[in-house]
C-alpha cells in the first residue's frame, strides 16, 4: 500500500508543487466517508424510530443529560423509537471521568 501511495504522490509532485504543497505534504493520505442525510423541520423527529428501524438498529442507545430528558422533543423521540418497537435504553446521568 505505502508503495502505490508514494507512486501516486511521485507522478502527482509537479502538479501538487506548482499549487505550493511541499514534498512533506505530499505523502498525507486522505479519505471521505459517506455520511447520512440531516434532517430538518417541524415533524421529523417523530420519524426517528422508524428511520432506524429501516437501518436495521437492534438495540439503541440514547445519550442526553438530565435538562434535555425532561423536555418535549425526547418524549417525542422515544415515542417514536417505541411505537417503531426498537429496543432502545436512555442514558441521561453520564459524566466526564
Amino acid at each position: 500500500m505505502r508503495r502505490i501511495l508514494r507512486s501516486l504522490a511521485s507522478r502527482a509532485s509537479p502538479s501538487l508543487r506548482k499549487h505550493g504543497i511541499s514534498a512533506d505534504q505530499q505523502h498525507e493520505v486522505a479519505f471521505e466517508m459517506a455520511a447520512s442525510n440531516i434532517r430538518f423541520g417541524e415533524g421529523v423527529t417523530k420519524e426517528v424510530g422508524f428511520d432506524l428501524k429501516n437501518m436495521g438498529a437492534s438495540n439503541v442507545l440514547v445519550f442526553t443529560d438530565p435538562n434535555l430528558a425532561r423536555l418535549e422533543p425526547m418524549r417525542v423521540a422515544l415515542d417514536s423509537l417505541a411505537k417503531a418497537k426498537v429496543p432502545f435504553q436512555v442514558y441521561d446521568r453520564t459524566g466526564f471521568i
